[in-house]
């Protein structure tokens, strides 16, 4: 990757660099931490992972879950839990169909384990569009939504947030 790249997105299966200023204003993005810092619930379902330390029971040991795992059928919406510009929509790793939305102030989301994504890197959405459906890709026993809340690149417990 180039240095002058800020960000790296994937899309249709291939890693691409982009220059961080795609990033532009023209999205409804937050103007500090504290107002990016509040969520709607993306999906209906309950917690059945929490943010932390867990025993993994695939791997037999103890791991750090950078999110939150909600329940759901496979195919149930999952919603954008606050406007923003999509960062990233497509495969990643373990956590399968992934998409990630940047709100502004350092702050991002992240859904993970969909069964189908229905935005597109760089494309502005606003709070409570549909992006996806729950599913089981990745490394997961069984579908559910992975929610995360990055702020600055590091992981927060997105439960502190949700309205």
């Amino acid at each position: 990757m180039r240095a002058d790249c800020a960000k790296a997105v994937l899309l249709a299966g291939l890693a691409m660099a982009l220059p961080s200023n795609i990033f532009a204003a023209d999205c409804q993005m937050a103007v500090s931490a504290q107002e990016a810092l509040v969520f709607s619930r993306p999906a209906a379902g309950s917690v059945i992972k929490e943010f932390g330390d867990q025993y993994d029971e695939m791997s037999k040991s103890k791991r750090f879950h950078g999110g939150v795992d909600l329940e759901g059928p496979e195919g149930e919406q999952v919603y954008a839990a606050r406007s923003g510009k999509v960062a990233e929509a497509g495969k990643k790793g373990d956590l399968g169909l992934y998409v990630r939305i940047a709100h502004g102030s350092g702050v991002e989301t992240g859904y993970g384990h969909l069964s189908a994504i229905s935005v597109s890197a760089g494309e502005c959405i606003t709070g409570g569009r549909q992006i996806g459906k729950i599913g089981a890709t990745g490394k997961t026993s069984a579908p559910q939504l992975h929610f995360e809340v990055l702020r600055d690149g590091k992981p927060v417990n997105p439960l502190d947030f949700l309205q």
